[in-house]
């Protein structure tokens, strides 16, 4: 639905722009992020 082909080209990309993956993202900020 986002236009990636898989989780891990979603965690690759996320990675790349915000310097962690979207799982580091929501354990350091909680559910809500």
């Amino acid at each position: 639905d986002c236009g990636f082909c898989d989780s891990s080209h979603l965690s690759r990309m996320f990675r790349r722009r915000f310097g962690c993956t979207p799982q580091a993202l929501r354990q350091e900020h909680g559910p809500a992020a």
